[in-house]
């Protein structure tokens, strides 16, 4: 049996791989396609300022560029993969969709007019390059160059069809995180067989519509972003050494807790605080910590949630020799959460790890270590 507190330890550490094996939670999104994706900050349902704000006393522009991105990030992958809460949660409550003609939509206009015709190809991926991001305060302009794949088999002329050209988009920062007020795509050139637009449009056009998945995302928008930020909130607020947020992240009572990949033993039971409490101990003052996740799919079924998430996160011991102060690991987070009056908590944790480099040591340091 392992200790508690080498159990704490590691867990402060949880990574990001390259390949990771799909989530054992329950999911109704099935696909052949994917999408990019790209780290995230949190907000949370704790006041979201103050988690901004987590560990620094100005809002740090490397992280708001990376929650700009996965806000774009969403709407390519969730459309990709017919997650359409997730696309909706992306965009703010009124936006500007240019696709030639300028409109003002509402998220749920937006997926009720995408969901029949994207599903009507048998896969679609969009992938972004070249991206730039403008921040002005609370309002940011992207510019990204894009290249859309499509497929429908057996359709004469060939089963793709590939788009590319620029994007644009603004958006804003508010009480629920960066959100899309404005895009427009302007084409550049489009190869392959070019007729599966049209053909993709018959076939949307004699689908009976999915009712219940444009019906469901303007209330399950906000559920997946929030759930989203709590889960990152952790991370930031771990990076940041803010122990007193972080506490207020989980349940009351005890949760799963799995680090078995990295310090063997037994899944435990314990409370957040008391995880939290590990977490202070294993990463004190003297060690500096990055966490990192991405690819994150998340499913919200009524009062409860899941998150499968990559993940990748280093520790730093400056008062070690170098070469011997850096200790980093990849690997895949699986977690549950609950709604608990009104608010998301965390309801259990598990950590696999795929890799880790660097001397253990870094990891287990303590300040009285020598």
């Amino acid at each position: 049996m392992i200790d508690t507190f080498a159990l704490c330890v590691a867990l402060v550490v949880a990574g990001r791989p390259a390949l990771a094996a799909e989530p054992t939670m329950p999911s109704s999104h099935t696909t052949a396609s994917s999408a990019p994706a790209a780290s995230r900050r949190a907000p949370a349902p704790i006041d979201a300022d103050a988690a901004r704000r987590a560990g620094s006393s100005a809002l740090d522009p490397a992280r708001e560029r990376a929650a700009i991105t996965e806000a774009i990030d969403a709407v390519l992958r969730g459309a990709d993969l017919h997650q359409w809460s997730l696309v909706a949660a992306a965009f703010a409550p009124s936006v500007t969709l240019d696709y030639g003609t300028p409109e003002t939509l509402t998220p749920t206009a937006i997926v009720a007019r995408w969901q029949p015709l994207l599903e009507s190809f048998d896969a679609t991926q969009h992938r972004l390059t070249s991206q730039s991001i403008t921040l002005d305060g609370d309002r940011a302009t992207v510019s990204s160059d894009f290249v859309a794949t499509h497929v429908l088999r057996g359709e004469p002329g060939g089963e793709l069809w590939t788009l590319t050209g620029r994007y644009e988009h603004r958006l804003v920062r508010g009480a629920r995180g960066w959100q899309i007020t404005a895009l427009r795509m302007i084409p550049a050139q489009s190869t392959g067989n070019t007729a599966l637009l049209a053909a993709a449009q018959r076939r949307a056009a004699s689908r009976t519509p999915n009712a219940d998945a444009v019906a469901t995302v303007a209330d399950s928008a906000a559920d997946v972003r929030t759930v989203t930020r709590v889960v990152d909130a952790l991370f930031i607020a771990t990076d940041a050494k803010d122990w007193a947020t972080a506490r207020t992240l989980f349940v009351a009572e005890p949760i799963a807790v799995d680090m078995r990949s990295l310090v063997g033993g037994d899944v435990l039971r314990m409370t957040g605080a008391q995880l939290i409490d590990g977490f202070a101990q294993g990463l004190h003052a003297g060690k500096a910590s990055h966490h990192m996740t991405s690819n994150l799919r998340v499913d919200v079924r009524g009062d409860s949630a899941s998150v499968f998430a990559h993940g990748y996160a280093w520790n730093r011991v400056a008062a070690l020799p170098a070469g011997h102060d850096f200790w980093e690991t990849w690997g895949t987070y699986l977690f549950t959460l609950r709604r608990t009056a009104g608010e998301w908590k965390l309801a259990s944790f598990r950590y696999d790890s795929r890799a880790t480099r660097g001397p253990d040591a870094v990891r287990t340091h303590q300040p009285s270590a020598r």
